[in-house]
This record gives structure tokens, sequence and C-alpha cells, in this order.
């Protein structure tokens, strides 16, 4: 997470504490440990912590995650949904599975 947000590995470990201490998310479920190799134990996070952590993270990479994310949200509530275009387009069966689940809304009426 250190990489993907731009700042140093103190900075994420001083959020994910805090993201437990506050409540946001629990530990439970949302970090796994690991032992990949004898001498380095790693630690796995939940998706729902990498975004917390990118609300939490000042950098140029969390602003424009931010950015990102608020537009997704916007075009959510005032569309009533998202659609990956770069993703449908490049995975054929994720487009057929939406195309399926809106024939199974349409039929629905």
């Amino acid at each position: 997470m250190a990489a993907l947000y731009g700042v140093d590995v103190s900075v994420i470990s001083r959020h994910i504490r805090n993201i437990f201490a506050d409540g946001e998310l629990a530990e439970e479920g949302n970090l796994q440990k690991m032992q990949i190799t004898p001498f380095r134990p790693t630690t796995a996070y939940s998706l729902d912590v990498i975004i917390s952590v990118g609300y939490r993270t000042n950098s140029r990479v969390a602003t424009r995650f931010r950015q990102w994310a608020t537009q997704t949200l916007r075009t959510y509530v005032e569309q009533g949904y998202v659609l990956n275009d770069k993703v449908l387009r490049e995975h054929p069966e994720k487009l057929n599975r939406l195309a399926a689940e809106v024939r199974a809304l349409r039929s629905c009426d």
C-alpha cells in the first residue's frame, strides 16, 4: 500500500491502526497474517482496508483515488448504476453477464 499511495510504510501502518481503533473496520475478516518466508511474516489486507487508507492518506496518488471514487459514487447516486467500460470491453463474459442481468430485470415487470 505504501508503494500504491506513494507514502512511507509508517504512514500506512498508522492509518491501519487508526482504522481499526476508530471502529471504521473490524480487524477480523479484514486482515490475514501469512508466513511467506521463514524470516518475515506478511499481512494481507482486504480491499476495504486499502480503500479506507486511500481516504486517510495525503499524497498525490491518494488524492487522484479520492477524486475517482467521488466521481464513481456521484455517477452511481445520480444514475443508479456505474459501468466500467474498459473491463466490459476486455472481458466479453462480463458483458454477457451484465446483459443477462438487464434481461432478468426487464422480465420482472
